[in-house]
């Protein structure tokens, strides 16, 4: 089973458990549990569940900061079941802003499944709630932020062509 300690040895890669000290849940509507199974396909020794598909009161959050600013790819971990939903949101909070991935949480279990590719400078967070749409138990185990780069700069836009007269040729006339 892999180690639930954070930061990774890997200094370019952080992650992030549902027992590390940045993760946390909230609930309007379904408490979140834990299920613990010996050998599971979860992250570490535990992950979390929600079993009622709702409204997106239930939350839960990986809180982190990263180690330099930088791009980062994100993956997150999951134990697959075809019970679970198919369109459970992820919403990451980047320098930019913040974007939702959907993803099946039916298909790719016990794997690092990669969400994006997002500018982080200091704080962000990836969250997981229960607005799917079809399904029950969605869950949340670790994420992982894996350093890819400096962060992308913003093109400068390339002017327009100055209009520069351009020496005309006659047009030719009939007869010449």
């Amino acid at each position: 089973m892999p180690p639930t300690t954070t930061p990774s040895p890997d200094p370019n890669e952080l992650i992030v458990d549902n027992t590390s000290a940045g993760f946390s849940t909230a609930y309007g509507q379904d408490a979140w549990q834990v299920y613990t199974e010996v050998g599971g396909g979860h992250y570490g020794d535990n992950h979390v569940y929600n079993h009622l598909i709702g409204t997106g009161q239930d939350v839960a959050t990986w809180t982190f900061t990263v180690p330099q600013a930088g791009r980062y790819d994100v993956y997150a971990w999951w134990w697959a079941g075809d019970w679970r939903p198919a369109d459970v949101p992820y919403v990451i909070r980047h320098a930019s802003g913040t974007e939702t991935v959907r993803v099946s949480q039916q298909v790719n279990g016990r794997q690092w499944n990669r969400l994006g590719t997002y500018d982080f400078a200091g704080q962000g967070s990836v969250a997981v709630n229960d607005s799917a749409t079809s399904g029950q138990d969605a869950m949340a185990d670790a994420v992982r932020l894996v350093y890819a780069g400096p962060v992308a700069s913003t093109p400068t836009p390339t002017p327009y062509p100055t209009n520069t007269p351009t020496a005309r040729l006659p047009i030719p006339q009939p007869g010449q």
